[in-house]
């Protein structure tokens, strides 16, 4: 716990289109947070990816009655990863929590995860031991976890998602991150400091419909391992030497054949339509995945904002406690989101 004075936590949660769960992940949030008090104090933070939905007046309609809420309305659907970041930068708190709106997370682990961090771990993640989803989808995203854990040049813990505690020096890191293509758990995981993780069963979604396809999903997966490994680049140069190998063995074999043994062999269209081929598959992975690690220079270099907010709506009194010098500026703020 931070210093003698009561604690500021921040409850981030990124919507889009929540109108079905936003009241009840407010009660049930608001249900735990309160039963922490005066221990700690409490801002809740709504990220809003431009939903299109009754989410924001329904929002709105809380903060009348509760001044911890905050809500923030991005100018555009900029994706989740973004939208989390979006609230980690504009988050007060001394420890910051991200939680979904669909309450697939349990708020009740909010106590415990506050108990690790009074007791200096900076880091407390949940690690899914199972999901409400169809089984293939769980091997599969096994199989990622299990697949970036082993090439990735960072500490990766399996089966952990963006459901986290996150101290202020955490806090501080991430605002400072300006990859507009965020695998925002893997940098998170990647700066070290102490850590704890606690297993879990992760809920079926309360209402709604999920976000996630399985476009999104590997656009995700992809972002962390070209964010965390340069195995795929080295992967790509290796394969190519072996296949320069494999063409000057068989071009070796061939001249042996005709100059040596004097073998009248048949010309081979075919296979050399299948080493053509082959070639060009080589040459267009190679060219793919030097293309992803170039991309992101790219965007680093062009200067594209993590997201834009359009506005923010608060009435928190409870943060007249908070010195002002912790207070971002509105200069600051818009020099951090961009």
């Amino acid at each position: 716990m931070k210093g003698l004075s009561v604690p500021l936590i921040s409850i981030v949660s990124p919507v889009y289109n929540e109108e079905a769960n936003i009241e009840r992940f407010y009660r049930e949030v608001s249900a735990v947070v309160d039963a922490l008090a005066p221990d700690y104090r409490f801002e809740i933070i709504f990220t809003d990816n431009d939903s299109t939905d009754a989410t924001r007046s329904i929002i709105v309609k809380i903060m009348e009655h509760d001044p911890r809420v905050r809500y923030v309305k991005l100018s555009r659907n900029f994706g989740y990863q973004r939208s989390i970041w979006t609230g980690y930068t504009l988050a007060l708190g001394d420890a910051a929590i991200e939680l979904d709106a669909d309450l697939e997370d349990d708020p009740s682990f909010i106590p415990m995860m506050l108990g690790h961090w009074s007791d200096g771990v900076k880091i407390v993640y949940g690690i899914r031991t199972q999901r409400s989803e169809p089984r293939w989808l769980e091997r599969l995203r096994k199989l990622f976890y299990r697949l970036i854990q082993a090439i990735s040049e960072d500490i990766l813990p399996p089966d952990a998602g963006d459901f986290m505690l996150i101290d202020r020096a955490i806090l501080n890191l991430v605002k400072q991150n300006r990859d507009p293509r965020l695998y925002l758990r893997g940098f998170i995981f990647s700066l070290g400091f102490p850590r704890a993780g606690f297993e879990y069963v992760r809920n079926a979604r309360v209402g709604g419909v999920t976000k996630f396809n399985i476009a999104r999903l590997f656009s995700l997966a992809v972002d962390g391992i070209v964010r965390h490994s340069t195995l795929p680049l080295r992967l790509s140069s290796l394969i190519g030497v072996a296949s320069a190998l494999i063409v000057l063995v068989v071009a070796g074999v061939y001249a042996a054949g005709r100059l040596i043994f004097k073998l009248d062999w048949p010309p081979g269209f075919a296979t050399i339509v299948i080493l053509q081929l082959l070639t060009f598959s080589i040459l267009a992975l190679s060219i793919g995945v030097l293309g992803e690690y170039v991309l992101r220079i790219y965007r680093l270099l062009n200067n594209e904002p993590i997201s834009i907010v359009e506005y923010e709506l608060s009435n928190r009194p409870l943060n007249e406690k908070i010195a002002a010098s912790e207070r971002p500026t509105k200069e600051k703020r818009q020099e951090q989101l961009t």
